[in-house]
């Protein structure tokens, strides 16, 4: 086969040079071997070796871009080509689109013409050429490579999705530069590209679906007239795959627009493919399709197919995942953990007790030594943070969806924190039952330790109470005793400093006025309260996606309560007893 080389029909411009003929003729000898950009400029870096051609250097440079559209970018040209490598304090490899010298345009002007027989050199440089926007006449270079990069469909050596790429580009060039007369064309081209891969023995559904995609986002005066057909050829290619089916299904509802009826039976389809590759697959796996098909749904109104799909996620139980339970021994020796509980207890003041237990915070101070811990854990197990996570809560029901970098490490930091607070717990009922088993710890000294903080003469009351019924091993009872208490005082001292509290019927989504929970009080009081015990009663309490203490336990969502998770909520009773004010404004 030879190597695609063609005459441009579009006026040249003449350019004088300084190339070496020695390099123009070794270039042209490797473009004859029809390789990709990446071979091709690595060849071409071999043969230029030690040489200082700034000018060949240049070429070079631009076959290392990667097509990749960023549209959210302010830069023309970084919106469509990538650098190979960008590092993070903004170097890059090569540099940016935007950030090409003047010389180095120039060089581009050149190569352009030189090579001008290889539709790889000129699709490349020219689209780069026009992105710049270089020239007094720079719709040529737009001219130049929309040709070129439908020329490129002949290169053997190219990736087909790479090629998908080309003609998608081809196709973009021509509405960026007003070809109107290249716009049939080139979609023919795509629609051409689109069959052939459909008809691919291979599994390759990211060629077709990149192509019908972009044809699918045309003016309606520019679709082919058998986009519908191939939309559906695609559907019978890959429609046993749920998840392509389902993207494949998207554009048919693009396509379809605003009609209703078409819309539901297309929705429709989509919902009852989901629900079918649910059918027999392991309960993590059917889960997450029942979750795709409860969205999709919802958001194309199937209000009848809503509770049904509702009732068939709640049906997951924990049970039915068949979860394996992972444990990890920590070995601590015994007189470490005996020093640190005898520290509470210390001397015969059961004031003093109360201050020390008061006063330790399981959740670390220092956030940035925390976050870095945290980065270290996940580069050292780097594939449970790669792939994504579906938590679920106690009754194996789906609570987050856990995707990407920032949402996995939000997470991390959490189960740190959580990891810190559930180790405490086993100490603080330690450290409780040695007080209880004294004798000394009175309601009375309880309360005269909650007097004059956040707690009210009633609240203290009942605090002092809830104590009372750990030590005779009720620990429902103080539990139960306690959380209401705790989170009146919060929502009362909220108040008193200005704190919004209440929701009135006007501003709420029912129209009915209710109070804030538990969890935004304690997200509002953020720069207000103590940071480290304030996550922690925010953790500890209120968070779905840790502990979440006062909810579980209000809901009925406690089978029993332990003693550890009693300790917990005393261990923030008395924390709070520690909070004699808390301040207007937020700390600078």
């Amino acid at each position: 086969m030879g190597v695609p080389c063609f005459r441009s029909e579009v006026p040249q411009m003449s350019v004088t040079h300084n190339w070496d003929e020695s390099v123009i003729e070794s270039f042209n000898a490797i473009l004859h071997e029809q390789l990709d950009y990446y071979e091709t400029a690595t060849r071409m870096s071999a043969a230029l070796g030690e040489s200082p051609d700034e000018r060949a250097a240049s070429l070079i440079r631009a076959l290392l871009y990667h097509p990749t559209p960023r549209p959210h970018l302010s830069d023309p040209g970084s919106r469509v080509y990538a650098p190979m490598i960008e590092l993070a304090d903004g170097q890059s490899r090569p540099e940016r689109v935007g950030e090409a010298t003047d010389a180095t345009l120039e060089a581009w002007d050149e190569a352009t013409q030189i090579f001008e027989n290889f539709p790889l050199i000129v699709a490349r440089l020219a689209d780069l050429l026009w992105l710049r926007r270089y020239g007094t006449k720079n719709y040529l270079y737009a001219q130049k490579a929309q040709k070129s990069l439908r020329a490129l469909s002949a290169y053997p050596n190219i990736p087909d999705i790479i090629r998908a790429d080309y003609l998608v580009r081809a196709l973009d060039l021509a509405h960026e530069a007003g070809m109107k007369k290249e716009i049939a064309p080139t979609v023919s081209d795509l629609v051409a590209a689109a069959k052939v891969s459909l008809q691919n023995p291979e599994w390759v559904p990211g060629v077709s679906l990149r192509l019908i995609e972009r044809l699918a986002r045309l003016p309606k005066r520019d679709r082919p007239a058998d986009l519908d057909e191939l939309v559906q050829a695609a559907v019978d290619a890959y429609g046993e795959d749920p998840f392509i089916l389902e993207a494949i299904l998207q554009i048919r509802l693009h396509l379809i627009g605003p009609e209703p009826e078409l819309r539901r039976a297309t929705a429709l389809e989509i919902v009852n493919r989901w629900k079918k590759a649910a059918d027999g697959a392991p309960t993590l796996i059917a889960q997450r399709h029942i979750e795709q098909a409860l969205s999709i749904a919802r958001s194309e109104g199937l209000s009848d197919e809503v509770p049904a799909l509702r009732t068939r996620l709640q049906e997951i139980s924990r049970q039915e995942h068949n979860f394996s339970v992972f444990s990890v021994d920590v070995n601590i020796p015994a007189e470490r953990i005996e020093a640190f509980i005898a520290q509470f207890t210390n001397g015969d003041d059961p004031q003093r007790w109360l201050g020390r237990f008061a006063s330790y915070c399981p959740v670390q101070q220092d956030r940035d030594l925390v976050a870095r811990q945290v980065r270290e854990k996940m580069q050292q197990a780097p594939f449970q943070y790669l792939t994504t996570k579906i938590l679920v809560n106690a009754q194996g029901l789906p609570t987050k969806t856990i995707v990407g970098d920032e949402q996995h490490f939000a997470q991390a930091m959490i189960d740190h924190d959580t990891f810190y607070i559930v180790f405490w717990s086993n100490l603080a009922a330690e450290i409780l039952d040695r007080m209880s088993a004294t004798g000394r710890m009175t309601e009375q000294e309880i309360s005269t330790f909650l007097s004059e903080s956040v707690f009210d003469e009633s609240q203290s009351e009942g605090i002092a109470r809830s104590f009372m019924h750990y030590a005779a091993g009720r620990y429902e009872e103080a539990m139960l005793c306690c959380i209401p208490r705790l989170e009146a005082a919060l929502r009362s001292a909220s108040m008193a400093i200005g704190l919004v509290v209440y929701i009135e019927p006007g501003a709420a989504a029912n129209q009915l006025g209710s109070f804030k929970g538990l969890g935004d009080l304690l997200r509002a009081l953020a720069g207000r309260a103590p940071e480290p015990q304030r996550s922690y009663l925010q953790l500890m309490l209120a968070e779905p996606l840790s502990l979440n203490l006062r909810n579980k336990a209000l809901h009925g969502l406690m089978q029993e309560v332990s003693k550890q998770d009693a300790a917990l909520v005393l261990h923030a009773a008395a924390a709070l007893g520690q909070w004699q004010g808390i301040p207007a404004q937020p700390a600078p």
